[in-house]
């Protein structure tokens, strides 16, 4: 089924690699010649984060006190790829307006697309278009095409969004060295461990059939997993093997050791105890994860932090290779 999308020292830090990175192959093109920068790919800066669905009950966090500050983040960030979770239609409605250069696949989780929340994935048009052909939803339960169908007694109804993003050309030629990528964001059930757990295995049995027609291409899975890293459902997708993933935040081996580490914080903003928002990635090398704490006034923008990782973008004859 087809669909419709506070700067801190993380968000700085990101942006600084990035830059050094594309400076550093600009210097090489200039001494070396053009041509000679083929093998030095752009960086892909995506992040990950539950904004927290409009609840009136959260009092001084809800909704209408964060809305702007939520939707600045995501727009100074300047991340290409973004995957969100827990957002209702009304809160897609002004990140829509306040990020118009990004585009945006998403639905409602429920079988009424009107209510309920979405996890959408959002892109920079300047970087990146849909792959039309390849952007569907998928519900995890045993009905996986059914929308709102559920199973393994999860509490709450749980989907997929997946979507084929192809490089958009640039003028200088920047773009063209980029592959295609596959982008997936998915919410996990925050009580069934058997929904957390048979919903991985429905996850990776998709990715699987589905990135089998572009053999090779990076995939990059962003989300909350209701479940930390050494968990057996994040297990199910990060082990050894061809199709197996790398978790992003635990593959830098050197950070401060009073980096933030926990993504929920339940709205105290020194917490973050338990690191369940997750990037993981294959076909790709990890360039940079930090879990960014932004705040306003008021507090933390969400009971979650998001996450924010740098990516080396593959070559695209080397990606479409069979590996």
């Amino acid at each position: 089924m087809r669909g419709l999308f506070c700067h801190n020292d993380g968000d700085h830090r990101s942006l600084v690699v990035d830059h050094v990175i594309h400076l550093i192959a600009f210097l090489l093109n200039v001494v070396l010649g053009p041509g000679s920068i083929a093998d030095v790919p752009p960086t892909i800066v995506v992040e990950t984060w539950n904004i927290r669905y409009d609840n009136p009950a959260d009092g001084p966090y809800a909704w209408p006190n964060r809305r702007e500050d939520v939707v600045a983040h995501l727009r100074n960030g300047e991340a290409e790829i973004l995957a969100l979770q827990e957002v209702l239609p009304h809160q897609l409605a002004s990140i829509r307006a306040g990020l118009p250069g990004y585009g945006i696949f998403a639905r409602s989780r429920e079988r009424d697309e009107s209510k309920g929340e979405a996890v959408p994935i959002l892109w920079r048009r300047d970087r990146w278009r849909l792959d039309e052909a390849n952007a569907t939803h998928f519900w995890l339960s045993e009905t996986p095409e059914v929308p709102g169908s559920r199973s393994w007694s999860t509490a709450c109804t749980r989907m997929v969004t997946v979507v084929r993003l192809l490089p958009v050309e640039a003028a200088d030629d920047s773009a063209s060295v980029r592959a295609p990528i596959w982008v997936a964001n998915v919410h996990l059930d925050h009580r069934s461990a058997d929904a957390r757990l048979e919903g991985v295995r429905l996850l990776r049995a998709r990715l699987a059939e589905m990135t089998a027609t572009h053999p090779g291409e990076p995939v990059v899975v962003m989300g909350d997993f209701n479940a930390t890293p050494e968990s057996p459902p994040v297990a199910v997708l990060c082990h050894a093997g061809r199709d197996g993933f790398v978790e992003a935040w635990a593959s830098i081996g050197t950070r401060s050791p009073d980096a933030p580490r926990g993504t929920w914080n339940g709205w105290d903003a020194n917490a973050g105890s338990r690191r369940i928002d997750l990037v993981l990635v294959r076909g790709l090398a990890v360039e940079a994860a930090d879990v960014l704490r932004p705040t306003n006034a008021a507090g933390p923008l969400s009971d979650h932090w998001p996450v924010r990782v740098v990516l080396s973008g593959a070559d695209p004859v080397e990606s479409l290779g069979d590996r």
